[in-house]
């Protein structure tokens, strides 16, 4: 199980560590479909996943009605309505789970039980693909 002095970036090869930023993130509630804002690619660490289902979707409909910005969201991050999008697949995280996830895509996080509580920490860029970001953590033997 992580623990939380664990050292986060030593997974990223030190020449690109300066260009990932670490958060630690609490959910304690429903999260609609979104995408974050100005980041692309983010590993989560669970540490407390509580019971949630994290969902990807898919976008099918880019009417401006049905996507929208919440006070908080700056940059590219967006919120959906049901109607704009439709399920792909899902994940439920355990404690000590690693997922590294493209978070510029639409996903939600819902509970489905009594533990609301999550903490994850995420090492996060808004500099790098997906793949960009699979090829460093090869090189580190992380993967």
């Amino acid at each position: 199980v992580l623990e939380a002095s664990y050292d986060f970036k030593q997974i990223i090869p030190e020449r690109y560590r300066d260009q990932f930023y670490l958060s630690r993130m609490e959910i304690l509630e429903n999260l609609p479909v979104h995408t974050d804002s100005r980041t692309k690619i983010g590993i989560n660490f669970y540490m407390d996943p509580g019971d949630y289902e994290t969902k990807f979707w898919r976008v099918i409909d880019d009417d401006p009605r049905h996507i929208y910005n919440i006070d908080n969201q700056t940059g590219n991050g967006k919120v959906f309505r049901p109607a704009a999008v439709k399920f792909v697949e899902s994940f439920v995280a355990m404690p000590g789970d690693i997922y590294m996830l493209d978070i510029s895509k639409p996903h939600s996080v819902k509970s489905f039980g009594k533990r609301t509580h999550r903490i994850v920490f995420v090492l996060q860029t808004n500099q790098y693909t997906f793949d960009e970001v699979v090829k460093m953590l090869v090189e580190t033997k992380f993967i």
